[in-house]
């Protein structure tokens, strides 16, 4: 059976149609970048998670090692100027040891300007010690810079966490570190991403929660490993992509297009 339009019908199927096909391409242009966030976000995750892992495996040799349990009996005090130097620095650039009773033993941290580790202030001291969690985590602390933070409990080799311990070590490693900015400054120099910036902030402030743009990526710390900080990855490009912009055109033109030829036929 032939059904028969009239030409305002006909127009209204066409509308529909181009709106049909306007939302589908719209939508998997959406689907397009999550899916590269997603990528984003695995690769940046990835490094996190190895950035960690050396981190923690670093701390837990070190608070195994003899001389470190001397340090927290307080019978060795050169322990941090016999071996923590240039090289260490490489490696972690703040160190803090408590006691049982979480009472400071002693500490210290990388200076740049003078090329060599130096003892924490008393006011750095009392300031560092709020931001230290549970003993045998990891989390990040904003100390005059941002740092990942792993600590283990200092224990003999041949002893057992449960049955023997000190007190508790604790290394920062400053962030970004060069393993995670070249991977940063890869992402962002990926034309097709279009980021504009990454960085590594605070989850909190004295202010409050931090809040972030929508259009941003926003990797939150329970994601990456990072508790405490979220890893930002700024957009250079407005809330539409090119993409999206042309289907937007497109449709728009076929509309007008369709409107004015239906026009034309009914005034001829």
């Amino acid at each position: 059976m032939n059904i028969k339009l009239s030409r305002k019908q006909a127009g209204c199927v066409q509308i529909i149609l181009a709106t049909a096909l306007f939302t589908s391409a719209f939508l998997q242009s959406i689907r397009s970048r999550d899916t590269v966030d997603e990528q984003i976000s695995s690769r940046i995750g990835d490094a996190i998670g190895a950035l960690i892992e050396q981190n923690e495996s670093t701390v837990y040799d070190w608070a195994s090692w003899d001389d470190t349990v001397e340090l927290a009996q307080q019978r060795y005090d050169n322990y941090f100027v016999d071996n923590f130097n240039e090289d260490t620095s490489r490696i972690i650039q703040l160190s803090v040891v408590v006691d049982n009773a979480n009472e400071l033993i002693s500490g210290i941290i990388w200076n740049e300007e003078s090329d060599s580790f130096v003892a924490l202030k008393p006011a750095e001291t009392k300031n560092l010690s709020v931001l230290l969690q549970e003993c045998g985590t990891s989390f990040t602390a904003t100390f005059t810079n941002t740092y990942l933070i792993s600590s283990s409990f200092i224990s003999p080799t041949d002893s057992k966490v449960d049955d023997l311990t000190y007190g508790c070590l604790f290394f920062g490693k400053r962030i970004p570190d060069a393993a995670l900015s070249e991977i940063f400054a890869n992402l962002i120099n990926n034309p097709k991403l279009n980021i504009k910036s990454i960085s590594i902030q605070p989850t909190s402030t004295e202010a409050g929660t931090r809040r972030y743009s929508k259009k941003d990526l926003t990797i939150q710390g329970s994601q990456s490993g990072l508790f405490g900080s979220d890893v930002i990855a700024v957009r250079n490009k407005p809330i539409f992509s090119p993409y999206q912009l042309l289907i937007i055109g497109l449709y728009s033109f076929l509309v007008v297009m369709m409107k004015s030829r239906r026009n034309a036929k009914e005034e001829g």
